[in-house]
């Protein structure tokens, strides 16, 4: 190859460089993102009744003396969201009797997650706190208080959970919970057994190049 040729071969390479290198990055960067995409599951329709998660039976007549202690149950529910969004973990362990137990399910009474103990519950709130790094709101409603007897209590509620992430804000989750419940020397109530019970949960996958065409 004559000298004036490798001179023009390495002009050409010089002005097609900046396009070369270009190419190449954008290629590196498609391959290093992940695209996502939502899922949610469809839960079998009654699934906490079905499963025996909850018992619904009908209403009857309020007793004035129980009026008080039906609203700390209701009080210590309401106590778990905040404390659960704010990341207030010294209330979180305030609900929980010494071997308070924490069980999460999904549209059916297996746990997937099943805690005892305030240690272990704080633990755990914590650890999820930490990876999903975003903004919840437990909005907690339809308390309703299906045996109080002395010392003891049974309660089911509904939770609507809203999060804000990711430049988005969205219905992250929907819930049943039931709380079996022991009356404290003091007066308040705390829970011996919580029930988290998801009819689901909105969370992200990742999608295959493949399957996304």
């Amino acid at each position: 190859m004559t000298f004036s040729r490798q001179f023009a071969t390495y002009c050409l390479y010089l002005a097609l460089a900046p396009a070369i290198i270009a190419t190449a990055a954008t290629a590196v960067s498609a391959s290093d993102t992940v695209e996502k995409k939502w899922i949610t599951k469809t839960p079998r329709q009654n699934w906490a009744s079905t499963d025996g998660v909850l018992n619904l039976q009908p209403g009857k007549a309020i007793p004035a003396a129980s009026v008080a202690d039906r609203l700390m149950i209701a009080d210590a529910f309401a106590r778990w969201g905040i404390a659960y969004d704010e990341g207030q973990l010294d209330v979180v362990r305030s609900l929980f009797t010494e071997k308070g137990k924490l069980e999460v399910l999904e549209g059916s009474a297996k746990p997937t997650q099943a805690l005892e103990g305030p240690d272990a519950i704080v633990d755990a709130v914590k650890t999820d706190r930490a990876h999903q790094g975003d903004q919840r709101r437990h909005a907690i409603s339809n308390t309703v208080i299906e045996k109080l007897d002395g010392d003891s209590a049974t309660a089911i509620a509904y939770g609507v959970v809203t999060v804000a992430g990711n430049d988005d804000l969205y219905l992250g989750a929907t819930v049943i919970y039931r709380g079996d419940l022991r009356k404290q020397p003091g007066g308040g109530w705390r829970f011996e057994r919580f029930v988290i019970g998801m009819d689901a949960y909105k969370r992200s996958v990742p999608v295959s190049p493949t399957a996304s065409k």
